[in-house]
């Protein structure tokens, strides 16, 4: 029986998790060292290697586990991690004096509402198809 939590996951999980640390140092250290022209370069970074990571992951998933989840487990997975990472890193001391934990509440609130739309969208298409298929082009 194929499960939720497959290598696929934990192998993104894995990635994930080494992207925000290495992120949230990056944009650490730029913001200590007051490079405030450089400082949209971590978050683009992050950005475009979570893309690739989010794709390369993705596919290999859907390959081997079809369930037509639309990215969700991935989404709550890097959702976690980013937490973890950015609230262990603030109350370690690791962050910069430039980023107070009200931004990082906001960065987590708004996304959080990301998060919960795409719970919606998620329980939708769970809901309208069965690994993927239509449910009307199954039951006729």
């Amino acid at each position: 029986m194929k499960t939720t939590i497959t290598k696929s996951l934990i192998q993104f999980i894995t990635v994930t998790t080494f992207l925000t640390v290495i992120f949230r140092i990056s944009l650490s250290e730029f913001l200590n060292e007051q490079l405030w022209s450089f400082v949209f370069i971590p978050p683009l970074i992050y950005f475009i290697l979570m893309y690739v990571s989010g794709r390369y992951f993705g596919i290999k998933e859907y390959k081997y586990l079809p369930i037509g989840d639309i990215g969700f487990r991935f989404h709550v997975s890097t959702f976690i991690i980013f937490l973890i990472v950015s609230y262990l890193m603030y109350y370690l001391g690791y962050m910069s004096n430039s980023e107070p934990r009200g931004i990082l509440d906001i960065t987590i609130s708004i996304w959080g509402i990301f998060l919960i739309i795409h719970m919606i969208l998620f329980f939708k298409s769970k809901n309208d198809n069965i690994m993927g298929i239509n449910k009307e082009d199954i039951f006729d």
